[in-house]
């Protein structure tokens, strides 16, 4: 019925479900109309003396072909033509029971302009030859069944000529009323089938309009979500980024102090330099007066072996030179604790010196660990400023995401509305198709 296009092929000749449901209907309302003229016909023969029994028996078989093609196929054409020529049949079995009035041959006009609401040229055709046939056998064989009066053939070709002058045109406008059922069919098909693929793209539209608004709304909340957590990063991310900054401050604070610290280290190392040296002076005069020392012992015990020698001359001589030995040990006993103290003190300076020289290997390294520790701290203020930038760039990406599915749920809430518009109208089309089709 339809091609691969859903529409319906009027070159094909394809009959319609709307034109088998009307010829339907016309077979049914015209074999009840047949059926109709039976109580008719009985009143009809009793009125005018007629034959009951001849009224009941030709209608009833005149019914009967009509009916088993009714029975077999309502919508058929030969069911169509079957209760034409019944038709037909039924006025000439008028005409017969009236006694050949002339006023019953109307029906034969009558009943042709009724065959017209078939739409079709065949049943028209086939029931003007069937009367024309029954005027003329009649006439022949049985002419008082056909007039009341002596007609003669030149008027059965009257009657003939006016059933043939109605035959024509009802056949042009059973053609055409034909094509317009047809049409019509063709309408309603299409209708059928443009409603209900509305009415389902509708429903689609509508449930997808719905689905994306219930999306949208949820998708909006996260952004309101994801925003709220760009907005706190954003603000960790300036905490870190003055953190940083602090931190480079205090680095640079720390750094200016370890130089000072390494200048004053320098300083004491230069000191503790000049300690070592002198100490080492000290210890080498200590010694010096301590070989004076040994050497004025010498010579006083020379001293006073010469004035041993000398007696009684020599005994004032020898007391000098035993108080310049006296003198001369004391000397060595103090050069010898000068010494010592010397010494110790060497050691301890030597000692500070080296502990100076760790401190400032110690103060270098410190100074080249701040030195790194700043480096890194500026690789990670640069990176937070890039992450301050990128979340900058993801909070205005946000908002703008934001305000496209808000428009975006506006949309389908539009299009859900349209959708259940689309549903109300397509609805209201099908009702309208049924109509038409009733």
């Amino acid at each position: 019925m339809y091609s691969e296009t859903g529409q319906t092929s009027i070159a094909t000749g394809v009959t319609t479900n709307f034109e088998i449901a009307y010829a339907a209907r016309v077979n049914t309302y015209g074999f009840l109309l047949l059926a109709a003229h039976l109580p008719v016909f009985i009143v009809l023969a009793l009125t005018m003396n007629g034959s009951v029994l001849t009224a009941v028996m030709f209608s009833l078989a005149l019914l009967l072909g009509p009916g088993v093609l009714l029975m077999r196929d309502r919508s058929s054409t030969l069911c169509s033509v079957a209760i034409a020529v019944a038709a037909m049949g039924m006025s000439a079995l008028a005409i017969h029971l009236s006694n050949g009035a002339i006023e019953a041959h109307f029906e034969i006009f009558v009943m042709l302009a009724l065959l017209i609401v078939f739409g079709k040229q065949l049943p028209i055709l086939l029931a003007g030859a069937t009367i024309a046939l029954h005027h003329v056998v009649f006439w022949l064989w049985l002419p008082t069944s056909v007039f009341n009066y002596k007609a003669s053939f030149g008027m059965v070709l009257i009657h003939a000529f006016f059933v043939i002058l109605e035959v024509v045109p009802a056949c042009w406008i059973a053609s055409q009323f034909g094509r317009s059922i047809r049409m019509q069919g063709i309408v309603m098909e299409h209708l059928g089938v443009s409603a209900d693929q509305v009415n389902a793209s509708a429903q689609e539209i509508s449930q997808a309009s719905g689905k994306l608004a219930d999306a949208a709304v949820k998708q909006v909340a996260r952004i309101h979500e994801t925003s709220g957590s760009s907005v706190e990063m954003n603000s960790g991310t300036a905490n870190n980024l003055a953190t940083s900054d602090d931190l480079l401050n205090l680095i640079a604070s720390m750094d200016d102090q370890l130089g000072q610290a390494n200048h004053d280290l320098a300083s004491m190392q230069a000191v503790v330099s000049e300690m070592v040296q002198s100490s080492k002076k000290i210890s080498k005069v200590v010694k010096l007066i301590d070989g004076i020392a040994f050497q004025t012992n010498i010579l006083s015990l020379n001293a006073a072996v010469e004035a041993a020698a000398a007696g009684a001359a020599g005994a004032g001589f020898s007391v000098v030179a035993k108080e310049v030995g006296n003198l001369a040990q004391k000397s060595a006993m103090a050069a010898t604790d000068t010494a010592m103290l010397i010494e110790q003190t060497l050691q301890s300076t030597l000692t500070g010196e080296a502990a100076a020289m760790a401190l400032g290997s110690a103060m270098s390294r410190v100074t080249e660990t701040a030195g790194v520790a700043r480096a890194k701290i500026a690789v990670l203020r640069s990176a937070c400023q890039g992450q301050d930038r990128a979340v900058s760039i993801i909070r205005q990406s946000i908002s703008e995401l934001d305000n496209s599915v808000r428009e975006a749920a506006a949309v389908a809430e539009q299009s859900a509305a349209a959708g259940v518009s689309l549903t109300g109208q397509a609805l209201a089309l099908r009702e309208i198709v049924q109509l038409l089709q009733a």
